[in-house]
């Protein structure tokens, strides 16, 4: 076993197979240009969604937060120019003080009904008599079932009805953990709302409702005796799931950013995974956050995980609330990807410096954070949920059309939206395609990419006879799409504009893949060798296609390409992000990481297992980036990247990495003696 070095290879000599080119070619290319087609710009945020009522917007502060903090949201907010009004209710920080011994909420909703009552219609009598529903009711944090209670018909504790419900078009909740348990690690002091919870808020008896599930959607933990000691808890028995809909839409947008991590977890990390290498304050903070987000998470849930989370207790979230828990029951779901609960550097308006690129920055109230949710307060999401990625966000993306739009697009019975095919004949791509992947020529550039059109057939395998095989005497099959993407792996110039072209034109399927050593519609076609277009493009990034590359694996994925399809060739078994490890072990630096960011920001899984060669121990992306530290800085922050979205080091793993570190050792031992 050899010593890490800066281009540190795998422990094995099967890891050459990683570098080699997938279909045979006669001679090498050179390197594919970086500059990467121009991207489209999303028109959707310039178009106005708003209907022709009057649309104020009030924004409702988060726990221990006052209003000043949210001065940059409002203006973001009003620079869309789809809002009548944004008003941020005037609660102050010293006004939640009193609920840390507890104190109710009445003052923070008197807030909320004075700022409501002082928008719109003047006259109450009106008012109440003949209520319009003009309002779009932003709640971050707890400010999100602060509007659930405002908005209840029921007395709360100083005998008040504020009633809201008839005046909300939309209740949009930012981060808001609905369904936390509350479960405190040193305790919470009950509220005293024995006098409020005597009847539900249709008249039958809370008490008889108490272990029940009562209302559809209802949480069954949401008893009276829970109510009787808290306001969420309240909320949730008196007004659950999305209590006032159809009349009101609910909205939960909640982020994906910080995977939760154990004080164990970390210090196996530290020690094994980065050898002590602790890194910037910056890094260190991020892993921090890590352990900080495990006590918030489980806070809420009273667990290790959540339903379907995998490994166990590994959950995600925003960093305080994590994403189960901030999702209302009967509600639009709209999940941010890579967007924190709050910022971690302000300069108390609201508004971060250089948060449009840097995730430490970011927040909800972010600039282009509130363009990619305030939208819903308008419109309804797409199918009720939508994901947006990371690079959308920092203003990356590439169509107007959302990830999920584009994966429905493909479901049966659901084209509608597709141009008829038929207009374009794809003959001669095809054969330049065939020619490519055989060497009988260098390049694609001279296909006419502007003449790219829907067509027949556009996700059909087609078969790629070859002369020169580096795997058997069987052709490979595929796609257009995926022969584009497996021309880029081999460094072809113009394949990944003719990709993006079958993406954007044509409305190719990004799923529709292919495979080598079988023929379409023979035995083992799907079996030998599979993968999919992304795979490929992902593996063109490793081959040192650069941006170019980068940029195909994003459009991609905002087409809808699923980014945890495994793929199999010649030794190598893994997702796309095993491809990210694999770069950084032979030293493709930035873009190796970048790839790993992207997949990642698509909410690809880390928990997976891979391998790199016959016979070898499947292994994880972390395990295989740990083994390149302290030698290779790529793998010390892929490593880090990995860690802070989910990945952990288990007992195989660890004892893995401590065999590995030995070995390695050893080996540079016997080197200095010359043994």
């Amino acid at each position: 076993m050899s010593a890490v070095t800066a281009r540190a290879a795998a422990p094995s000599a099967t890891h050459a197979h990683y570098r080699r080119r997938a279909p045979a070619r006669v001679a090498a290319r050179p390197r594919a240009s970086t500059d990467g087609a121009s991207k489209a710009s999303s028109s959707s945020s310039s178009e106005d969604p708003s209907d022709s009522g009057p649309n104020h917007v009030v924004v409702i502060p988060g726990f221990l937060s006052g209003s000043d903090a949210y001065g940059g949201m409002a203006r973001a907010l009003e620079a869309t120019g789809w809002f009548t009004s944004v008003t941020v209710v005037p609660i102050t920080r010293d006004m939640w003080y009193p609920t840390l011994l507890g104190g109710d909420f009445a003052p923070m909703l008197d807030a909320i009904e004075a700022t409501v009552r002082s928008i719109g219609e003047t006259n109450d009598a009106d008012r109440d008599a003949n209520p319009r529903r003009d309002l779009c009711v932003v709640g971050h944090s707890a400010g999100g079932w602060l509007a659930r209670l405002w908005m209840g018909d029921a007395p709360y504790v100083n005998g008040r009805v504020y009633g809201g419900a008839p005046r909300v078009k939309t209740l949009l909740t930012l981060g808001t953990p609905h369904n936390s348990l509350e479960e405190y690690p040193f305790g919470r002091v009950p509220e005293r709302l024995a006098d409020v919870v005597k009847t539900g808020s249709n008249g039958s008896s809370a008490e008889g409702a108490e272990g029940a599930e009562g209302a559809e959607g209802a949480h069954p933990v949401w008893t009276a005796q829970r109510a009787r000691t808290s306001s969420l808890s309240l909320t949730n028995f008196l007004y659950p799931g999305a209590w006032a809909a159809p009349g009101v839409r609910y909205v939960s947008v909640r982020g994906d950013a910080i995977a939760a991590a154990s004080i164990v977890d970390v210090a196996v990390f530290l020690t094994l995974g980065t050898l002590g290498n602790f890194g910037t304050l910056g890094t260190l903070g991020e892993v921090a956050a890590c352990v900080g987000a495990g006590v918030s998470y489980r806070t809420a849930t009273g667990g290790d995980s959540a339903p379907g989370d995998s490994p166990p207790g590994v959950l995600r979230g925003d960093g305080v609330a994590p994403v189960e828990a901030a999702t209302l029951d009967g509600s639009e779901r709209v999940t941010l990807v890579g967007v924190p609960h709050q910022a971690t550097s302000s300069r108390g308006d609201g508004d971060v410096e250089g948060a449009e690129v840097d995730s430490r920055g970011r927040w909800y109230g972010s600039p282009r954070v509130v363009t990619a949710w305030a939208r819903r307060l308008l419109e309804p999401t797409p199918g009720g949920e939508e994901t947006v990625f990371e690079w959308e966000i920092a203003g990356k993306g590439m169509h107007a059309r959302t990830a999920d739009e584009n994966k429905r697009r493909y479901d049966k019975g659901d084209k509608a939206d597709v141009a008829p095919r038929g207009s374009y004949d794809a003959t001669a791509l095809a054969s330049a395609l065939e020619a490519a992947l055989n060497g009988g020529s260098d390049t694609l550039e001279n296909v006419d990419v502007a003449a790219i059109a829907p067509f027949a057939g556009v996700d059909d395998r087609r078969t790629v006879s070859s002369t020169v095989t580096t795997v058997s005497s069987s052709s490979a099959a595929g796609s257009l799409l995926w022969q584009c993407c497996l021309a880029a792996r081999n460094r072809v110039p113009g394949a990944t504009t003719i990709a993006r072209a079958l993406l954007r034109d044509a409305r190719a399927n990004p799923n529709a893949g292919g495979s080598h050593g079988g023929a379409p519609g023979t035995a083992g076609d799907d079996d030998f060798f599979s993968t999919s277009p992304l795979w490929w493009a992902a593996s063109a990034v490793e081959a040192g296609a650069g941006t170019d590359a980068l940029d195909l694996v994003r459009e991609l994925i905002d087409a809808g390409a699923d980014v945890d399809a495994f793929g199999r060739y010649d030794g190598v078994e893994g997702p796309p992000l095993w491809w990210a490890a694999i770069a950084a072990r032979n030293g493709e630096g930035r873009n190796a990481v970048d790839l790993a960011r992207v997949l990642i920001g698509a909410r690809a899984s880390v928990h997976v297992r891979c391998s790199y060669g016959p016979g070898v121990v499947r292994t994880s992306p972390l395990v295989l980036a740990a083994q390149g530290v302290p030698g290779n800085g790529t793998c010390k922050e892929l490593a880090r990247v990995l860690f802070v979205a989910g990945a952990r080091l288990d007992a195989a793993d660890a004892a893995a990495l401590a065999l590995y570190r030995f070995g390695s050792a050893v080996s540079v031992v016997k080197s200095e003696i010359g043994a």
